[in-house]
């Protein structure tokens, strides 16, 4: 654990961010609710979130409430990857593959959450795992990327 959450945990900052209840995110992530629950219990744990309730016409929804100290943390994985993107990209492009598959051994297993991040595009990332023969133990759904993905783009247009 490089970043001091792990990969599952990192995704369900991400989706906590942005803004889906802990029922969507266990129904993206196809997990069941003692799953669930144990991640949620670790993250309050480690003070990335705290747990809000929020009423609603008929019931309530479980939603995660980033900390300061669980946005510091998304913020220092962004980083560290976007870093870890572009370092890897020149390697690339200079042909360094072997340089750039040991740099990657240590950040592998959160590679596939750059786009996630907004630190570099899907299709990047796969063509680079791809090329260097890289297939990380997690990573997140496709329709995990597509929500989010598909989220980003129809704020952009709204935002024009």
């Amino acid at each position: 654990m490089v970043f001091g959450v792990t990969p599952l945990e990192l995704l369900v900052l991400i989706l906590s961010d942005s803004g889906y209840t802990v029922k969507e995110i266990a129904k993206l992530l196809d997990v069941d609710v003692d799953m669930m629950n144990d991640i949620v219990e670790d993250l309050v744990d480690k003070g990335y979130v705290n747990v809000k309730r929020r009423w609603k016409l008929f019931g309530s929804d479980l939603y995660l409430e980033l900390t300061p100290q669980g946005k510091k943390a998304l913020r220092d994985v962004a980083r560290v990857l976007r870093d870890v993107v572009n370092t890897v990209k020149g390697m690339v492009d200079k042909g360094n593959i072997d340089g750039a598959r040991a740099f990657l051994s240590r950040y592998v297993e959160y590679l596939p959450y750059a786009p996630l991040l907004g630190v570099a595009e899907k299709d990047f990332i796969d063509t680079v795992m791809q090329k260097l023969g890289i297939v990380p133990t997690y990573a997140p759904p496709d329709s995990v990327y597509n929500e989010l993905l598909k989220g980003s783009e129809e704020w952009w247009e709204e935002e024009l």
